[in-house]
């Protein structure tokens, strides 16, 4: 007799978890100016009838757990702001939580600080005017929005899976 841990589902090691991979949707709340983005359908079905959420896409794909090597994508949220953010970084989640009022509201998934095989990258960029993240897996889309709707450029936060 062996011991066998399943308390954490591998994946296949040639698609780096790639098969447990979950949409990551984005979300729209044109009166507050805020996307959010979310990997559980209840939570777009809830913030599309309570608080006028409308459905954009799936920026991509991410793990549901912490596998070969992902690490977590940290969710905050400024009431003040009415803005949610992510980053994959403690000691900036940190910033936005103690000097910018923010709220912690958990793990939204696990994606990679590097590119790996059928990875792309999760790009990042902020509206001062209306105090707004916006997150693309679409460099072509980032680029729209720092050229023609007010964002700044804030880099690639991570890396995720493509969306199929």
């Amino acid at each position: 007799m062996s011991f066998q841990d399943t308390s954490v589902n591998l994946g296949s090691s040639d698609d780096m978890g790639e098969s447990q991979a979950v949409p990551f949707y984005r979300l729209w709340q044109k009166n507050q100016g805020d996307h959010f983005y979310t990997a559980t359908a209840f939570e777009v079905i809830k913030a599309m009838q309570d608080s006028s959420f409308q459905f954009e896409s799936i920026t991509g794909r991410l793990l549901p757990n912490r596998l070969y090597g992902a690490l977590p994508l940290y969710r905050a949220y400024g009431p003040t702001a009415t803005d949610h953010f992510y980053t994959m970084d403690w000691a900036k989640l940190q910033d936005f939580v103690v000097k910018q009022s923010y709220n912690y509201e958990g793990i939204a998934g696990y994606i990679f600080a590097s590119s790996q095989p059928g990875t792309v990258a999760l790009y990042c960029a902020y509206n001062p005017s209306i105090k707004d993240h916006f997150y693309t897996a679409s460099e072509a889309e980032w680029k729209k929005a720092i050229a023609e709707s007010g964002y700044e450029d804030r880099g690639i936060t991570g890396y995720l899976f493509a969306p199929n």
